[in-house]
């Protein structure tokens, strides 16, 4: 629908003018982009694909003048038809063409095609000599057989052609219809009729228009006549674009009508036009003289040639498709009817070229008042820079645009990035993603933020900030600012050192502006021009912005050198603002605070961090400041911290927040501690905080923290003032302890005279379960007349009473002469509420008061005090039962995510045993046995809806799985990798999920022989046994092809279960299994009689198993392993005799067959060629570890590659009294698991004479207390069993 506006309900038609609702596009930019694409709006380059789909090859039957084939729409474009070297040639010979005058047709025509073999050359020929003729009338009076053709007829042109191509022998027919030329009113239904051919050249048909070809002129009755003619108007110049023009370029302007009923076909198109079309399209008269291309241009956003606007600004976007810049002319005039001509405008504007990415163009028009205008576009191309006519629309404005009506000059030819920074990778875009291409930046309230980003540093130092200079211009009658005003403007600052630039601007009024931005100082090498437009100035424009454009971003984001050497995380990986959202998507370190005080950031954090804030008040211009220490204060928060920032006065404030990392507290159990290095301060941010707003009364300081590192521990509820009170109204002190409930410390408060004295110590109440502590001053508690007293809060840890650390620190306020209190605390705590209350709804009523007048510009509210201190006190209640309700909500989330855990550590556990409702439940009661039954299945049923558990009914209830079960049909008899006997060439390998996932599962049925045949087939000849769940994910990882079968035994409690995995390590096929942990087992016999008969069942099911594998994570009692470092069982490393010990009761096992051994020892040296067996597993496991954050080293841990160590590994804790074996055997092992005996012992009653233990180590016991380390400890045994494993010499299982 038109805009509904007065100007298009009252406007009056011309005739034969199209009505504009014909003109009306889809609203939105895609259903605009998707009628393009279908070619339900024609356009040129859409014609042409349609062409080069759907139209038809050439014929090779040959043809004759009588026998014309039917019309149909060529393939090829016109370029692959005509050589213009061939061409050219062709018009050379019949420039020097004798054309003997007075000769008959018919031999004018022998002489023309003497040399002219094909039908091109004839038909170029034909075309020559018309345009001889036009350029030089006088040879035409001297040839009768043609003159007396010409004669009269303001086509003559035409006629001359057909007479020629008559007698060439080339099959031509004679085209009628309407074109739309120099007297073609745009918006208007054509009438101008005409001439053109349609050629049958090369087996296709093909356009050729004489008339605009030539560009003659009418003939008149003598020679002497035409040449006079001729002289006084310009020589004419010859257009090939109209010979042999492609279809889809010719149909824009010329539309046949004649032969009747055939004129759809002789358009020779794909998808014809129909005549509406045809009047509603544009001329795209694309042609250039000069070369035999066309212009590489399409519209975007205009394909018909009105464009009814909404205002006084109209956009024209074009697509360029061709390499290289265009320039481009634009000329506007308003124009009337048809018939009264069209006027220049004065004072419209039409901006430069927008240049946005992608090889988009945008030409911006202004209206200097309301009615009707046409714009022309030409273009302009190298090398010679001729100008070429493209196009021509009517707008229609019902509006002005808005003042003022005109745009800055600006300083480089185009707005948008230069060419060279284009070729560089340089981007330009808007701070929100919507504004990727926006063809114009807007500043909203005055304000606009734009980035500069590249792939490479924009600067000539890549260490450096850009050193980008930058000039702003208004509109052309303004100055251009340089120097000391453009930091009133225009703030910028680097990131990721220096491949991108941020910008934020600030109108100093509302218009259009332009904005240069250079690479140096010196203005020589320019990046982009910008073209800005404000609705209105900047609010606190009259602040400006300071000069700090070096100092402003996030240096937390720099990835140096030494925090890669190091193998750290980036800061800004591990903290992250939460809120409040800073512009551009949070990184845009400039923030304006219009109607806010005070303002508080969020900051979450991965570790803990000891954080500091120093808050400046910066002038315009310079960065001389005062520092505010008292209107910043850094809190404690839950899985973070909280800056508080309070502004004085209106004003630019620079706040620098640097953070310490806190050195974890190592374990007490644990033998080896991971060395540390020194910690030293680091920033994080800097970020410009801009005030606009004018405080009711000064605001207060906070409190003072005295120790920042135990503070951490701690948030500050209430109060957050310096200055309290303990006269009538009680002041409450309440902090939150941070810390774990087994670690929380004591609160006590030390109430000291400034002039000294004993110290008054009053104690907190206990902590709560949610960690609050509170004390109440009351006037009893800081009674004094009129001395000035401080207040600190310090903490105590218990059973060291004599080490105090202190927190903060409050300004007491003097009673000030009031009265004595002689009622109770519980009438002094009401006075006080009551108190509080009044303030409290009087400053409510002054806060509404000034929003009234500032922003809605309303009367004033009267004072009645009844009315708002009831308002106040229901207000204060709310907070307070929204405080706590926020308090136990988030009780409630750490209990249920703990259960979360809690249960998909149990199923892990089980797994490929199921359990079910009842036993998950029991065993979390069993544990703990205060839990509740409602709450532990809710946290199934919520890992269900999270797709972390998977349901399965089985009999007696629901069993829960890992993974989901397969559709129907996904049995092992219908997997096609299995049933292969022989695999080809190893696949690549896998990335992503596909890793760490078991492959393809599919379930199968010991019991059915079938299956059992099939799983056979596989022929694994290495068997890998894990324990842990993170255990088999990390042998996942390492394993390529994988595909996996699971067989869940539901009867008997589901004890009887087995999985799977089975794939390729290098060229060896291999099998790999978990052992489940029988849940409800005291003794654990059960849980090590299952272990046996999961491995005496691998082997019997897997009857080609060489080697086996015991893969998992240890510890290391005596300190010989650092965490991560790996561990071999050897008993040759120090003549023990044994590889596997127990040492409690006296037994040992040792492999026979040495070969997994010696392939571990060949792994642990250093690789030195680069075959794929050599390949170095740490490499391995750093990449791995990267890809997946759960497997990771634990962070704050030395960062250095693991250490590969071979001895005896004991089986389970060692014993202090070893009476069964030498004394001196307990020194020799140097690592111990959680017990394989039953495993070892099933594994040599099955004859598996070649065993081998990899242990990662985890923590200083068997593994199972280092929860912390256990999944990169399971990770680096993984990548050393591969390593291994294809280090294993012996006969390979793949045929290469």
């Amino acid at each position: 629908m038109l805009p509904q506006h007065s100007y298009y309900s009252d406007y009056r038609y011309a005739p034969d003018e199209i009505p504009l609702e014909e003109f009306v596009l889809p609203a939105s930019p895609s259903e605009l982009a998707g009628a393009l694409a279908d070619c339900g709006i024609p356009t040129p380059d859409r014609l042409q694909q349609l062409q080069r789909s759907r139209g038809q090859p050439p014929l090779t039957s040959p043809t004759s003048a009588q026998q014309k084939p039917q019309p149909f729409p060529p393939s090829r474009l016109k370029s692959e038809l005509l050589e213009p070297a061939r061409y050219e040639a062709g018009l050379a010979r019949i420039r020097t063409l004798d054309l003997q005058s007075g000769s008959d047709l018919a031999g004018l025509c022998r002489r023309l095609f003497a040399d002219c073999p094909e039908d091109l050359d004839r038909t170029v020929a034909a075309f020559g000599l018309v345009c001889r003729l036009a350029e030089r009338p006088r040879e035409l009076h001297r040839l009768p057989c043609l003159a007396d053709r010409a004669a009269g007829r303001p086509d003559w042109q035409s006629e001359v052609f057909e007479a020629v191509m008559s007698l060439s022998g080339v099959p031509c027919q004679r085209l009628e219809g309407l074109k739309k030329g120099a007297n073609y009113a745009t918006g208007h239904r054509s009438h101008v009729g005409g001439a053109w051919f349609a050629c049958f050249i090369d087996g296709e048909w093909r356009h050729v228009d004489a008339i605009w070809g030539s560009a003659g002129l009418p003939l008149a009755a003598d020679a002497e006549a035409s040449e006079a003619a001729v002289a006084a108007a310009a020589v004419p110049q010859r257009n090939d674009f109209f010979f042999l023009t492609d279809p889809a370029r010719l149909a824009f302007s010329h539309h046949p009508l004649l032969p009747e009923g055939a004129g759809p076909d002789w358009q020779l198109l794909a998808r014809p036009l129909s005549l509406d079309e045809f009047h509603r399209l544009p001329a795209y008269f694309d042609g250039n003289r000069a070369a035999m291309g066309v212009c590489g241009l399409r519209p975007v956003n205009c394909p018909l040639c009105v464009i009814p606007c909404q205002g006084g600004v109209a956009d024209l976007l074009l697509q360029e498709t061709v390499a290289g810049r265009y320039r481009y002319i634009v000329q506007a005039e308003q124009v009337g009817s048809r018939n009264s001509g069209s006027t220049p405008v004065a004072g419209a504007a039409v901006s430069k070229p927008i240049r946005l990415a992608s090889g988009r163009v945008c030409l911006k028009f202004l209206a200097p008042l309301a009615g009707r205008f046409e714009l022309r576009v030409g273009v302009q191309r190298g090398p010679d820079w001729l100008t070429e006519h493209f196009a021509a629309y009517v707008v229609h404005c019902p509006a002005a645009a808005p003042e003022p009506a005109n745009f800055p000059a600006g300083q480089l030819a185009e707005f948008g990035l230069t060419e060279e920074a284009e070729l560089e990778g340089v981007q330009l875009m808007g701070c929100q993603p919507e504004e990727a291409e926006a063809a114009t930046l807007e500043a909203e309230d005055g304000e606009a933020a734009w980035l500069l980003t590249s792939t490479n540093p924009l600067g000539d130092n890549p260490d450096a900030p850009l050193p980008c200079c930058v000039t702003f211009g208004g509109d052309v009658d303004s100055p251009t600012d340089t120097g000391d005003g453009l930091k009133r403007h225009v703030l910028q600052w680097s990131e990721r050192a220096g491949r991108d630039r941020r910008f934020r601007f600030l109108a100093p009024r509302s218009g259009w502006f332009a904005v240069t931005i250079w690479r140096d100082a010196a203005r020589l090498r320019p990046l982009c021009e910008l073209l800005l437009v404000a609705d209105t100035a900047a609010s606190g424009a009259h602040l400006g912005l300071p000069g700090c454009d070096s100092l402003l971003g996030w240096p937390a984001n720099v990835d140096n050198q030494q925090q890669r050497r190091l193998g750290r995380r980036r800061l800004t990986d591990e903290i992250q603002l939460k809120s409040p959202t800073l512009p551009g998507g949070g990184g845009e370190p400039c923030l304006s605070l219009r109607h806010e005080a005070e303002l508080t950031l969020l900051f979450r954090t991965q570790g803990r961090y000891v954080a500091r804030a120093i808050l400046q008040r910066l002038r315009p211009g310079d960065l001389l400041a005062e520092p505010l220490s008292s209107f910043v204060m850094v809190n404690g928060a839950p899985e973070g911290f909280q800056v508080h920032i309070r502004f004085p006065q209106p004003g630019n404030y620079l706040l620098d927040i640097r953070v310490l990392p806190r050195r974890e507290e190592v374990d007490a159990s644990a033998d080896v501690a991971a060395p540390t290095e020194t910690e030293v301060e680091q920033p994080l941010c800097l970020l410009l905080l801009r005030s606009l707003c004018t405080a009711l009364v000064p605001p207060a300081a906070f409190p003072q923290v005295l120790d920042a590192a135990a503070a951490s521990d701690f948030q500050l509820l209430e109060p957050l003032n310096r200055r309290v009170s303990s006269s009538e109204r009680p002041t409450v002190i309440r902090l939150a302890s941070l810390e774990p409930s087994s670690e929380r410390r004591s609160l006590l408060a030390l109430v000291v005279e400034d002039r000294g004295g004993p110290a008054w110590r009053l104690p907190f109440e206990a902590a709560d379960p949610a960690g609050l502590s509170s004390l109440r001053l009351d006037q009893e508690a800081g009674n004094s007349a009129s001395r000035r007293r401080s207040l600190k809060v310090v903490t105590r840890t218990a059973g060291d009473t004599d080490r105090e650390v202190p927190l903060l620190a409050f300004e007491l306020l003097p009673e000030a002469g009031a009265e004595a209190v002689v009622e109770g605390e519980g009438a002094a705590a009401r006075r006080a509420s009551l108190e509080l209350a009044r303030s409290e709804s009087r400053r409510r009523w002054q806060r509404e008061n000034w929003r009234r007048a500032a922003i809605d510009g309303l009367e004033p509210l009267t004072w009645d005090a009844e009315q708002w201190e009831r308002r106040t006190a229901e207000a204060l209640a709310e907070q307070r039962a929204n405080r706590a309700a926020e308090l136990e909500q988030r009780n409630r989330e750490l209990e249920a995510k703990r259960l979360q855990d809690q249960l998909v550590s149990l199923v892990e556990a089980a797994f490929p045993n199921v359990l079910n409702r009842n036993e998950l439940v029991g065993a979390i009661e069993s544990a703990d046995s205060s839990s509740d039954r409602g709450a532990t299945e809710s946290a199934l049923d919520e890992l269900v809806a999270q797709r972390r558990l998977f349901m399965r009914p089985v009999p007696g209830g629901t069993a829960y799985l890992l993974q989901e079960e397969q559709p129907e049909g996904s049995e092992i008899s219908r997997s096609s990798k299995i049933g292969n006997k022989k695999l080809q060439q190893p696949s690549q390998s896998e990335s992503g999920a596909d890793r760490w996932g078991m492959g393809r599962v599919v379930s199968f049925n010991r019991a059915n022989f079938a299956d059992l045949q099939l799983l056979r087939r596989a022929r694994p000849t290495v068997a890998m046994v894990t324990r842990l769940m993170c255990e088999k994910r990390a042998l996942d990882a390492v394993t390529l092809d994988k595909e996996s079968f699971v067989q869940y035994e539901t009867r008997g409690g589901g004890r009887d279960s087995h999985v799977y995995t089975l794939g390729r390590i290098g060229r060896r096929r291999v099998v790999s299994t978990k052992l489940p942990a029988v849940v409800g087992s005291p003794d654990g016999l059960q849980a090590r009689v299952a272990c046996g008969n999961v491995v005496t069942r691998l082997l019997g099911v897997f009857q080609d198993v060489e080697h086996l594998l015991l893969v998992g994570v240890g510890g290391s009692p005596s300190g010989a392993c650092r965490l991560g470092d790996v561990f071999i069982g050897d008993g040759d490393a120090g003549d023990v005799g044994g590889d596997y010990l127990d040492v409690a009761r006296g037994r040992s096992w040792r492999s026979v067959d040495r070969r997994l051994l010696t392939a571990a020892r060949a792994a642990a040296e250093p690789v030195e060629d680069k075959a794929e067996e050599a390949i170095n597993w740490t490499s391995i496991l750093e990449s791995l570890a990267a890809e997946a954050p759960a497997f990771a080293r634990p962070p704050r841990t030395t960062v250095a590659a693991p250490n590969v160590a071979f001895g005896a590994v004991s089986c389970g804790a060692l014993s202090g009294a070893a009476d069964r074996l030498a004394s001196n055997t307990t020194s020799k092992v140097i690592g111990a698991d959680a017990g394989f005996d039953e495993v070892l012992e099933s594994a040599l009653g099955s004859r598996c004479d070649s065993f081998l233990l990899i242990r990662g180590c985890a923590d200083s016991h068997t593994g199972e207390q280092g929860l912390h380390w256990q999944p990169f400890a399971a990770l680096a045994a993984a990548c050393f069993a591969e390593a291994a494993v294809r280090r294993l010499h012996g006969t390979t299982d793949y045929v290469v």
